[in-house]
């Protein structure tokens, strides 16, 4: 708010400097951004306005409808071709300038040919969708210097307000640093080239102070104009409203505009794909004749995962020989360590295996606790299953601890907030699930990790991972927990740990075992993983990875497979799994509404918030006796606490509930 505050200030005092009539000439306006590295039109476009406006708002009107139910990850390469969501809540539409007369952008043509030479090339176009809620960007230029002597532009933006909410300054106006085009040559100064990127930067990287940045606030029809070095963001929408703007982008003849988008997944086509998204067949345990909607308490294993378990069974052996079987078993280990650091997106050192999740809690646990003193606390959640909770009760009584306890809306969801005034400075873990076991509703961990303070963070994942593609890194995790029959895998725990922790903290272990993290040396054994592994077991893992990268493959609209990383893939296909899962959340709903005296719990007036897992009460019928009506009409459900009876004492319901689970 600071540099929003000193903004509005400056902006009326300086802006003459680079602030011109729509009537100014062209070569006049190429020799202020040369020297100042941006400029500001009001009245830019007049006639031609709403001819543009108009084609971009339906390009983006159609485009923002393909992503409902689709996960959007920040980042060309986590977006689509047709929306890329360049920071949260801030939405990149390109559109192809074959969609404009060249009447309509012949100012911007004007401009750009004078500034760039009259050989310049279109480069991308669209409109930038920033609402209600956006933060600020951080602060980047869209080019690398080429050489330590200045040059002239290789890029030149032209943004235009398409509405009036562009002169507000609530609404996050465009905000510049004067100048600035010459100081972000990272081969003079103390940076380095990731000057392009949203990263921590600030005006002073770059030798400026916040009273030099300007708000570049325009009315309808007007225009900023940049060139590609000059350091700017995103301003913060803090207003009720959308701000549109729309870009039209021009290049040197002699430079390439490639990288702008770096999306290799299409919106169309994966909604054309997963209009045929049918795997039933793939599942050999799966039952022809009933629906089994059970997936929240473990899932079928698919095909290549029963071939994978049983090929690893019929050749395996243990690790540390020479000879051919052993040597196998510590190429299932390594894999296995890729697949799940890929899954997880961590380092594959930083992966351990365990029997089940609950055990890799435990032991992490006993490992945490032995830290712990009196007078430290530890925050938990009453939404958690279980293996989340009563692990960390046992560690901290034992270190003398105190023991806080997050506690649910009434909505089922998570009280995050509560974490103000939960978290101090003694708090050593909060520990918390990614998503409920019981009701299906997300959790906001994101925010968690914001509040942590000194605390440690132990993320539990199980129940999320079949439906969303975890990232441990924009978790900010330390630990994280996962349990591969619950994606289409065998029976075993996987555990992501900061690599530091791993290394520093003081495991139960064996003395003859290895004290090291995986690496070839230690044949990929770590120092967290007690006795011999489970070899098909995570040779299954492996191939459970495998069936949700080829997921991507098959139903995640890949437009471009040339170089896909398995980490890309796994993004297309989780992206195909939320948009399937969508319709059911959305049909599953909308059907009970219709069923007098059912109750379902946790959030349902905000689909992305909640997983397709769906707990409900039928008034006068016990859920024993639900399910089985349910049996008997080939619809296979549980009842029980599931493990998280204090989520239920919590909703004020009985803990006996019926749940219904979809994968």
């Amino acid at each position: 708010m600071l540099a929003l505050r000193l903004a509005r200030r400056l902006t009326t005092r300086r802006l003459h400097a680079f602030a011109v009539s729509g009537a100014t000439p062209p070569h006049q306006i190429a020799s202020l951004l040369d020297e100042h590295g941006v400029v500001v039109i009001d009245d830019f476009l007049t006639t031609e306005l709403d001819r543009v406006a108009t084609t971009l708002l339906e390009k983006t009107n159609e485009a923002m409808a393909l992503t409902e139910g689709v996960p959007l990850g920040v980042g060309s390469r986590d977006s689509f071709e047709e929306v890329v969501l360049r920071s949260p809540h801030r939405y990149d539409v390109p559109a192809p300038f074959a969609a404009f007369s060249e009447g309509d952008l012949a100012k911007c043509r004007a401009v750009a040919e004078a500034t760039l030479g009259a050989d310049c090339k279109e480069a991308f176009c669209g409109i930038v969708l920033s609402k209600p809620g956006a933060p600020a960007q951080g602060w980047h230029a869209d080019s690398r210097h080429d050489s330590a002597e200045h040059q002239s532009a290789k890029i030149l933006n032209v943004l235009i307000a398409l509405d009036d909410a562009c002169a507000d300054y609530e609404s996050g106006p465009t905000e510049f640093v004067p100048r600035s085009h010459v100081s972000t040559n990272h081969h003079t100064g103390s940076f380095d080239e990731d000057i392009v990127y949203q990263r921590d930067h600030q005006p002073e990287t770059v030798g400026f102070t916040l009273a030099d940045v300007v708000a570049a606030k325009v009315p309808r029809g007007g225009a900023v104009i940049f060139d590609d070095r000059i350091l700017h963001r995103g301003g913060a929408n803090h207003s009720l409203n959308d701000r549109a703007v729309g870009y039209f982008s021009y290049r040197r003849a002699d430079v390439e505009a490639d990288t702008h988008f770096e999306a290799f997944r299409s919106l169309n086509k994966l909604r054309q794909q997963v209009g045929t998204f049918d795997v039933g067949a793939e599942f050999p345990g799966l039952p022809a004749d009933a629906s089994l909607l059970d997936g929240a308490a473990g899932s079928q294993c698919h095909h290549t995962v029963v071939e994978a378990v049983s090929r690893q069974i019929a050749f395996g052996a243990n690790v540390g020989g020479q000879h051919p079987h052993s040597l196998a078993s510590t190429d299932v280990l390594r894999e296995a360590r890729g697949a799940l650091g890929d899954l997880l997106h961590c380092e594959s050192d930083e992966v351990v295996f365990g029997p089940s999740a609950t055990a890799l809690v435990v032991h992490v646990a006993r490992a945490l606790g032995g830290t712990w003193s009196e007078g430290d606390n530890v925050v938990l959640s009453i939404a958690d299953h279980d293996s989340n909770v009563q692990p960390w009760v046992l560690a901290a009584q034992r270190a003398g601890c105190d023991i806080r306890y997050m506690t649910v809306r009434e909505d089922g969801s998570l009280d995050v907030d509560a974490l103000e005034t939960l978290v101090d400075e003694n708090t050593r873990l909060i520990a918390c699930g990614l998503a409920s076991n019981g009701t299906g509703t997300i959790h906001d961990c994101h925010r968690i990790a914001t509040l942590k303070k000194n605390a440690l963070t132990f993320f539990d994942g199980v129940h999320y991972a079949p439906h969303n593609l975890i990232d441990v890194q924009a978790l900010d995790a330390d630990f994280l927990v996962v349990s591969p029959y619950k994606f289409f895998g065998p029976h075993c725990g996987a555990l992501y740990g900061r690599r530091e922790l791993l290394s520093s903290l003081k495991p139960d272990k064996l003395r003859v075992s290895d004290d090291g993290l995986p690496r070839d040396e230690s044949c990929y054994l770590s120092r967290w993983e007690l006795g011999t592994p489970s070899f098909e077991a995570l040779s299954g893992a492996t191939a459970a990875v495998d069936y949700l990268a080829a997921l991507g493959d098959r139903f995640g609209g890949i437009t471009d497979g040339g170089s896909l990383t398995r980490r890309d893939r796994l993004r297309a296909g989780f992206a195909a799994i939320g948009a399937h899962e969508h319709l059911l959340k959305r049909q599953f709903l909308a059907g009970v509404d219709d069923i007098a005296g059912l109750c379902v719990y946790g959030v349902s007036d905000a689909l992305d918030a909640r997983a397709a897992t769906f707990a409900v009460a039928k008034e006068g019928v016990a859920p024993a006796a639900l399910v089985e009506h349910l049996r008997s009409r080939k619809v296979y459900a549980t009842h029980g606490t599931h493990y998280c009876p204090a989520l239920w004492e919590a909703l004020g319901s009985s803990t006996d509930v019926t749940r219904i689970s979809f994968l």
